[in-house]
């Protein structure tokens, strides 16, 4: 055992390089402020698990770029509100599925246009109710439109309502109802047109589950010899649904 004790301050100067080799744990306590300042690069390595507690708040400033690379899973928790702050573009890339879950509400205000472009097939599925209040136009270009209602459709223009196909019109407005056609069947054996179904797609509520380790008791409190092997029990929780309970599922 070595101790060294300093009763004010301490300075060291290393005019060359400093190596340390520490073959156990090394724990260092400041019980004040800690300032290190590198003028150059700064290179860290952890060979397993690296974890960080700050009681308070923390800052990062970074004068130029940041880059993170995450070779597998990334998993953050925030316990309450999370605010991001962007002053130029937010470009974001994704290579296969996105799931979002919202447990509350979800509100989106957007001061200038919003384009959204699908290549393929658009699917929404409505617990309730759905109303869109549009100040202007309304334009729906289609191939073809199928409205079906299980109890009643009402279609309510304050000015007039026209169903057009080729130089036939029909047009219901407050004077009345106005056929403009060349030939006028009222009791027609026409059955009218027919438009195929779009392909029902069910949409399966996303479950987020993942484990977390919440805490490691080791099997010795102290390493007597340095053939003793130092080991862990964790105590572990899966976020299921929800909510976060223990298990000892790592699945």
């Amino acid at each position: 055992l070595l101790s060294f004790r300093a009763q004010k301050n301490l300075k060291t100067h290393v005019l060359n390089d400093e190596y340390k080799h520490i073959e156990n744990n090394s724990k260092l306590l400041v019980e004040n402020d800690k300032e290190e300042t590198i003028q150059k690069d700064s290179i860290i390595t952890v060979g397993e698990e690296e974890r960080k507690s700050i009681k308070a708040n923390k800052i990062l400033t970074v004068e130029k770029e940041s880059i993170t690379t995450i070779k597998n899973d990334c998993e953050e928790h925030y316990k309450q509100n999370l605010e991001t702050l962007i002053k130029q573009d937010e470009k974001t890339y994704l290579e296969r599925d996105v799931e979002l879950r919202i447990k509350n509400i979800l509100h989106k205000y957007i001061q200038k246009d919003v384009s959204d472009k699908y290549l393929q097939n658009l699917f929404v599925k409505i617990g309730k109710e759905l109303r869109v209040d549009i100040e202007d136009g309304f334009h729906l270009n289609t191939s073809d439109l199928k409205v079906q209602a299980s109890d009643n459709c009402l279609l309510d223009g304050s000015d007039g309502i026209s169903f057009k196909c080729g130089s036939n019109i029909l047009t219901v407005d407050a004077s009345g109802i106005h056929f403009n056609t060349s030939n006028f069947v009222d009791n027609s054996a026409n059955g009218g047109v027919n438009v195929e179904d779009v392909v029902k797609t069910e949409i399966p509520k996303p479950l987020y589950e993942k484990v977390r380790v919440v805490e490691l008791i080791p099997t010795i409190t102290k390493q007597d010899e340095i053939t003793q092997v130092l080991e862990y029990e964790a105590i572990v929780e899966k976020f299921y649904n929800g909510v976060w309970s223990k298990t000892t599922d790592l699945t």
